[in-house]
């Protein structure tokens, strides 16, 4: 049993910021629902847990954007494919206001002036800006490096690389507030697709690497998510997706934080299928591209 995930799906043309930063166009998302469930059978995500059945996929969104419901759900519909979505919890009653602390890296990238960026984080060598692939390049090697940070340092180094950039945070809440690709789904949105019958999970409360979080504040990001959802939609049994969800950014205490917590499973973005072995707090996940790249490999071995 397999599961993809997703993050946006937007009906704008895409640009080449999007392409590398897990965005994808409305007709592209079509086409590529489309060639997995030729392969295999799509079920919710609480079927395949409680059935455990070979050759089914179910779809996934982490960060909760409106693109998923605005994109990707009337696409799903049509074909009567149910899915989850993991909602970052603290979002859900500010989602006007607010941006990612990644997107705002992103946006910044965007609009800098600069044509050169020097930031001891990236080493000692000027990092070429003077291109999108230059700079989306640079952005995508900074935030690898920005993930694993403790959260003290991560904010540091998020305000040094705005002052680098030029750009000031506001500016960048401005470009955010004016494209719905950086808009997130509220309460009552959210509630039309439980309604619809998605399954709703938590992303913990403000997206931080669990692997990097003193005890008490891994406890609040996890079982805080699980009594925000609670509280805000009513909601009892949910799964648990890890922000990030590679190796580096899961620890032990985080699986067990999320089990004491009472998902129902928690999910990484390592890939491969659910087999038997892989555990209920560390079920893996394809991008597309990955899981299609496999079911190639495994035909070719048939």
């Amino acid at each position: 049993m397999q599961i993809v995930y997703y993050h946006n799906v937007v009906g704008d043309p895409i640009d080449a910021y999007d392409r590398r930063l897990s965005r994808i166009t409305r007709d592209e998302f079509a086409r590529q629902i489309d060639a997995v469930t030729r392969r295999l059978r799509p079920v919710s995500l609480p079927e395949m847990l409680e059935r455990r059945e070979p050759g089914t996929i179910a779809f996934t969104f982490d960060d909760g954007f409106r693109g998923v419901l605005a994109h990707a759900f009337p696409v799903l519909a049509e074909r009567g494919i149910p899915a989850s979505v993991f909602v970052v919890t603290t979002r859900l009653e500010d989602a006007d206001d607010a941006i990612f602390h990644f997107d705002e890296i992103e946006i910044a990238f965007r609009l800098t002036r600069r044509r050169l960026l020097r930031l001891p984080l990236l080493g000692p060598i000027p990092h070429p800006m003077a291109t999108p692939f230059g700079r989306v390049w640079t952005l995508k090697r900074l935030k690898r490096r920005l993930k694993v940070k403790s959260e003290d340092e991560r904010l540091v180094w998020h305000a040094r690389v705005l002052a680098a950039l030029d750009v000031p945070a506001e500016t960048c809440r401005a470009h955010a507030r004016s494209l719905e690709k950086y808009r997130t789904l509220t309460r009552a949105e959210l509630q039309q697709l439980i309604d619809a019958g998605w399954t709703v999970g938590a992303h913990t409360r403000t997206h931080r690497t669990l692997s990097c979080l003193p005890q008490d504040e891994l406890h609040d990001e996890v079982d805080g998510s699980r009594r925000d959802l609670e509280r805000l939609l009513g909601l009892r049994d949910m799964p648990f997706a890890y922000p990030y969800g590679e190796p580096a950014h899961i620890s032990a205490d985080a699986e067990r934080e999320v089990a004491n917590a009472g998902f129902t499973c928690g999910l990484t973005t390592i890939p491969g299928a659910n087999t038997a072995d892989v555990g209920r707090f560390t079920l893996r996940r394809y991008t597309f591209e990955q899981l299609m790249d496999d079911v190639s490999k495994q035909r070719s071995k048939t």
